[in-house]
């Protein structure tokens, strides 16, 4: 039986809880949600999403063709979940003529379907297949067509009526998403125990304060942007290739409910396929659904059977892919210390979920699991993007002339240098000098950072007629890298430190990368380490320490924290809108907490807060293996007592970065006593000495933000956002009070 349509008392009761939450979603504590538990839209009204980031205008529409959606029903509720999906779908404010509907299952639920849809005005279509596995649904839906996706849909979920049409924009807008979601709420919040707040999907929840995306592992990861509960929407050409994968049958196995909390095992295999093809991933906040959940199923020896479920099925495919090195292995001593760890740490429930989690990763480390990542090739990007035909990428410099970034795009390399070495800063203004970008499409600034020998006194660079020499008396990198931002006049701007040797196509790719992916703020690339003399044998331990990136294939993603995608100052390139929030906010942040070297001191990750602070903007980052230069390494620079202190400084500073936004760390008596055992059972000296300078980093930065002047600024300099966090299955456990 159909359900009443809202009345005007509803309507106005609406309004009234409406306008106590304007942004939320009304939320019953029943066991029964309608359609009218979301507020009523005119389908007359602007059929786009209200976010800004998702709005596609005429000028962007992909050629040939408009997006289509193609949603595929599960009946789990029978007659009755079919009839109340189905008027939910009527009431969809995207034309008819752009999405399609399929159900899966029983040919009397089908029949049931047909007729119930051509009375509300719904064309209803059965699969091929009448299995109601994921896997079989899967082989059914052959497209491959890039502008087409299928959102699986179970049918208890109550969607907000613009929900097709938000997706329908997010297939134009992000054309590498492979697979999405959105908010799910599940009108129990507020009885779900408190701790379960820092893991809301183990309940079936999954809360999206901004949009997430990333193609990154650390967005298929929990906390990221991969929707491991709720409606599931999966790009067609996406589908395909994941399809294709070795031992497709034996992986894709997983329970008949494809929407529920329940399939770990099935969404934690289409991650790891689609992270390993190259496809992005994303959670969006305007796509909201509703799904009536029970607190039968949050009691805590549910959610201790959920826990190992889950770790068993995330180390199996560990193991599968060949990642071994991201499984640890506890060593004897090893698993007395944690041991102990937990009786001081843990309370009694919080020790019973690690010992959930520590049986799920022996069950699959006990498992003979024979690893395929060898053995499977993912398509290249380019391929990729060669094959979709009007797509984004391809339409970068017609499409971004009628409405975006100008063709004639203004760079500005900023160069900022403290008493530098002659004949190291001319190798970097050669190479400047070879770029095959016009010489009239960007300008070059050197700052001085209060130098002994004045640089404007012996720097030459006749080949660049819009060279600048700046000087900033105030010392320290931050406060050079903000004079640069602020005296730069580029839409882009790129930083090269003095001893940076960019290749002669690196100005160009910058430029067609920020046409290319107009969602990123910041971005990088490869930077490539090369030593004057020949380096010690332990120098592999310092590498990073180094500012060496590799970059295997391009990532980018908006998450904060994501360090696989977070770009370092030394050849970044950045939005100008980016820079002018990041000049505001090193105004309003006190002296104490402005990060980078200043005079002797070897502090660091100014480029890191820059970089989230990208995230926090609503602005995107990534690093690009097109982009590509070396950097020039000194003997000073290979001498122990230097990387030592070097070493001790980047610890410090991580700290310090961490705490200004919002996560702060601990580090107990227990802890301190735990990494001195291990600095004393280790016998290489290398990698002895370079423990203790991160302790000793670490200490200090700790000791010094407990100051109760350091406090009261950290508690009002604390810039991290609701979206931002870090949470893991491990970090849920642990920051929560059972």
């Amino acid at each position: 039986m159909v359900r009443r349509s809202p009345t005007k008392e509803d309507a106005e009761s609406r309004e009234n809880e409406a306008r106590l939450a304007p942004h939320s979603v009304r939320l019953a504590i029943t066991t029964e949600v309608t359609v009218a538990d979301f507020p009523m839209s005119d389908p007359r009204a602007n059929q786009n999403c209200d976010n800004d980031r998702l709005k596609v205008e005429s000028s962007a529409v992909l050629s040939g063709g408009v997006a289509k959606v193609t949603v595929v029903l599960w009946p789990q509720q029978g007659e009755r979940g079919i009839m109340q999906s189905l008027e939910m779908l009527s009431r969809q404010t995207i034309l008819r003529t752009h999405w399609a509907l399929y159900l899966s299952g029983a040919p009397e639920l089908r029949k049931l379907a047909v007729d119930s849809g051509r009375s509300l005005g719904l064309e209803v279509k059965g699969l091929s297949r009448l299995s109601e596995n994921f896997a079989d649904i899967c082989m059914s839906l052959t497209s491959e067509d890039e502008r087409e996706v299928f959102v699986f849909l179970g049918c208890t979920a109550v969607l907000q009526p613009d929900y097709l049409e938000c997706v329908r924009s997010i297939v134009e807008r992000f054309p590498e998403l492979g697979v999405w979601g959105g908010q799910v709420l599940t009108g129990i919040e507020s009885e779900l125990p408190p701790w379960i707040g820092a893991a809301p999907w183990l309940a079936g929840s999954q809360p999206v304060q901004i949009d997430r995306w990333a193609n990154s592992r650390r967005g298929y990861e929990f906390g990221g942007a991969f929707p491991f509960c709720g409606p599931l929407c999966l790009r067609a050409s996406a589908l395909a290739e994941w399809r294709r994968l070795p031992h497709y049958e034996r992986l894709a196995k997983s329970p008949e409910d494809p929407q529920h909390g329940a399939d770990w095992p099935a969404r934690f295999q289409l991650a790891f396929g689609l992270h390993h093809l190259g496809w992005g991933t994303g959670l969006f906040h305007n796509l909201k659904a509703i799904i009536p959940g029970s607190t039968e199923g949050t009691s805590l020896n549910s959610i201790i059977g959920h826990v190992e479920e889950i770790e068993y099925a995330r180390f199996s495919l560990l193991k599968w892919w060949g990642w071994m090195d991201q499984i640890p292995k506890a060593t004897k001593h090893g698993q007395v210390l944690e041991d102990i760890r937990r009786s001081v740490n843990c309370n009694r429930d919080q020790r019973r979920l690690l010992a959930a989690q520590d049986r799920g990763r022996i069950r699959a480390a006990n498992e003979a699991i024979a690893g395929a990542k060898v053995s499977l090739q993912p398509r290249r990007r380019e391929e990729r993007i060669n094959r979709r035909p009007g797509h984004l990428h391809g339409q970068a410099s017609e499409s971004m002339n009628s409405g975006g970034m100008p063709a004639e795009v203004s760079l500005s390399v900023v160069i900022c240098t403290h008493n530098p070495r002659k004949d190291v800063l001319a190798k970097a203004l050669q190479a400047l000098s070879t770029q095959t970008l016009a010489a009239d499409r960007w300008e070059l600034l050197i700052i001085d950072n209060d130098s002994a020998e004045p640089v404007e006194g012996w720097v030459r660079a006749p080949w660049c007629k819009g060279m600048k020499v700046i000087r900033e008396p105030e010392r320290g990198i931050n406060f050079a890298r903000t004079r640069g931002l602020r005296e730069a006049r580029g839409e882009l701007i790129l930083f090269v430190d003095d001893d940076n040797v960019l290749e002669a196509n690196y100005l160009a790719t910058a430029l067609r990368i920020g046409r290319e992916h107009p969602q990123l703020g910041i971005w990088g690339g490869i930077i490539e380490l090369e030593f004057e003399v020949k380096p010690p044998s332990w120098i592999d331990l310092y590498r990073a320490t180094l500012a060496e990136r590799l970059v295997e294939r391009d990532v980018w993603s908006n998450l904060i924290f994501d360090g696989d995608s977070t770009p370092i100052t030394a050849g970044c390139c950045l939005r100008r809108e980016l820079a002018q929030a990041f000049v505001q906010r090193m105004e309003n942040l006190p002296i104490e907490f402005r990060l980078g070297r200043r005079g002797s001191q070897l502090t660091n990750c100014e480029d890191i807060d820059l970089a989230w602070t990208a995230c926090q903007h609503g602005w995107g980052m990534g690093l690009f293996r097109s982009l590509r230069l070396k950097h020039l390494i000194p003997p000073l620079r290979l001498e122990e007592d230097y990387l030592l202190r070097l070493t001790e400084g980047t610890a410090y500073s991580y700290v310090l970065l961490y705490a200004l936004w919002g996560e702060r760390s601990r580090l107990t008596l227990l802890d301190r006593c735990v990494r001195w055992w291990r600095i004393q059972k280790m016998r290489q000296m290398p990698l002895r000495g370079r423990m203790k300078s991160e302790l000793r980093g670490q200490q200090r930065a700790h000791r010094w933000l407990k100051t109760p002047r350091i406090r009261q600024l950290l508690a009002a300099a604390s810039c991290r956002s609701a979206s931002s966090s870090n949470s893991s299955l491990d970090a849920a456990i642990l920051s929560g009070r059972v």
